[in-house]
């Protein structure tokens, strides 16, 4: 075998010691090479793998967030519909209560306006019948003085009864 070896010109010590520097070089390759590279590249897949995961439940956070907040507008939304329809009515229910008390004050005035004419009325009546009987009193004593006076002195076309 070492003629083989020969004639194809190969020689067993050479190959011995290349086959022992591939196995060394193989040996210390793989431990301050390959498994570094292999455990680097382990620990950058679990880093991308918890970094995918993170991004997944952020990615479910921010649609759960996101739908809370279109939950929490609507919410808004119907509150301040509801506000609005609330103040409404209030604002319809001063209206009627503002109204109503207008109405009320209107009667009370027209009332206290109408009690107060009855009042002028009833006054003016009374001095219209206090001046009708002064006038009645004034026409009388009038009458009567001048019928006293036709009575105890009776017109004549005596000239001396004018002479006076």
């Amino acid at each position: 075998m070492s003629q083989l070896f020969h004639n194809l010109g190969i020689e067993p010590l050479l190959l011995i010691a290349q086959v022992v520097n591939f196995l060394l070089l193989f040996f210390i390759l793989k431990k301050f090479l390959y498994n570094p590279v292999i455990k680097m590249l382990n620990e950058r897949t679990k880093k991308i793998e918890k970094s995918l995961k993170e991004a997944k439940e952020i990615e479910e956070k921010r649609i759960e967030i996101e739908e809370q907040k279109t939950k929490e507008i609507l919410k808004a939304r119907k509150e301040a519909e509801q506000i609005l329809e609330k103040s409404k009515e209030i604002g319809e229910k001063i209206k009627i209560e503002m109204n109503i008390e207008a109405e009320q004050k209107a009667q009370e005035i027209i009332l206290k306006a109408r009690q107060e004419i009855k009042q002028e009325k009833s006054k003016a009546i009374e001095d219209a019948k206090g001046q009708i009987a002064d006038l009645i009193i004034l026409s009388t004593e009038k009458i009567l003085k001048e019928k006293f006076i036709n009575d105890k002195f009776p017109i004549s076309n005596d000239k001396s009864m004018t002479n006076d």
